[in-house]
C-alpha cells in the first residue's frame, strides 16, 4: 500500500528532525519548542486551518461605518441639529449661490462688493466648513487677496 508506505516515511523524517534538534547548538528552550511543532506539525496545521476557516466566516459579517453619525452620541445636540437640517433640506452638503449680473458682468465694483458681502454672510451659515468665492482666488501674476 502507498499510503502507508508514506505516512511511515513521514514518521520516519519527523523522528530524524527531532534528532538533528537534539544534536543542534540550540537553547533547550528553542530546542523544547522546534520538537513540540514537529511532533504536533498534524494537529498544528489543522488548528491553523480551522482558524483560518472561522476566520475566513466571521469576514462576512464584517462592516464599516463611514458616515458622520459615528463620532457621535445619538444624543448630541450637533447630531440632532444636523440630523434636523437634512430633514428639512435633504442629505447635500452643498449649498451653491448664484449670482447673476442685471447688466453686463459680475465684474464691477458694486457687484463685487456685493459678492464679497455674500461670501462673509456665508461664512456665518451653521456648520460651514468650506466657502469657495471667485472673490477668494488668487489670479496668475498676482497676489493673493
Amino acid at each position: 500500500m502507498r499510503y502507508h508506505h508514506d505516512f511511515r516515511h513521514c514518521i520516519h523524517m519527523r523522528a530524524n528532525a527531532l534528532a538533528v534538534v537534539d544534536q543542534a547548538m540550540i537553547p533547550t528552550s528553542k530546542k523544547t519548542f522546534i520538537a513540540t511543532v514537529v511532533r504536533y506539525a498534524p494537529a498544528i496545521t489543522l488548528a491553523n486551518l480551522l482558524l483560518v476557516i472561522a476566520f475566513g466566516l466571521g469576514v462576512t459579517r464584517l462592516h464599516v461605518e463611514s458616515g458622520i453619525k459615528v463620532f457621535f452620541d445619538k444624543n448630541d445636540p450637533y447630531l440632532l441639529e444636523q440630523e434636523l437640517i437634512e430633514r428639512t433640506y435633504g442629505k447635500e452638503d452643498n449649498i451653491l449661490i448664484v449670482i447673476e449680473a442685471k447688466h453686463g458682468t459680475i465684474f464691477t465694483p458694486s457687484v463685487l462688493a456685493s459678492l464679497q458681502s455674500i461670501t462673509e454672510q456665508a461664512w456665518q451659515i451653521p456648520n460651514s466648513r468650506r466657502v469657495d468665492s471667485p472673490k477668494q482666488l488668487s489670479l496668475p501674476g498676482r497676489g493673493r487677496g
